[in-house]
């Protein structure tokens, strides 16, 4: 398994989402979950964990790999020239990771309560995210 082939393997099965930690933080997060294990495991080298999904009966078990942060950031980074399907989401993902450090280098985020209007910007992201992932409505 080479890098094309995992972007081509994200591309159907992951995701890349702005989620919400607290009501004021948002964070990136990168996952995939199939009932292949040896593709999921691939994913590793990027760092992230694995969970193991026990499901209803008659259907195989899964495992997905989820990623945060850093984890996530280098996934992207290294699956962006391969994607098609999630191209946007991942520019977008990328775009959010340069904002987020900005914000860290200013002090914003570090155990001090985030201003209003770099909450406003978080959840701008997190609404552009979704609409890229599920067309137009939003997920709350």
């Amino acid at each position: 398994m080479n890098i094309e082939w995992m972007a081509g393997f994200f591309d159907g099965e992951g995701s890349i989402i702005i989620s919400i930690k607290r009501p004021r933080t948002t964070f990136l997060v990168a996952r995939i979950g199939n009932t292949y294990f040896p593709a999921v495991r691939f994913f590793m080298r990027f760092g992230g964990n694995l969970h193991y999904v026990k499901r209803i009966k008659g259907y195989r078990p899964m495992l997905v790999w989820m990623s945060s942060y850093a984890d996530a950031e280098r996934c992207i980074k290294a699956l962006l020239p391969y994607l098609v399907v999630k191209k946007k989401q991942a520019q977008l993902a990328l775009k959010y990771c340069i904002y987020r450090r900005k914000m860290h280098k200013n002090g914003y985020g570090q155990g001090y309560r985030l201003p209003d209007s770099t909450v406003a910007s978080d959840l701008a992201y997190r609404k552009e995210m979704s609409r890229l992932n599920h067309g137009r409505r939003f997920i709350a």
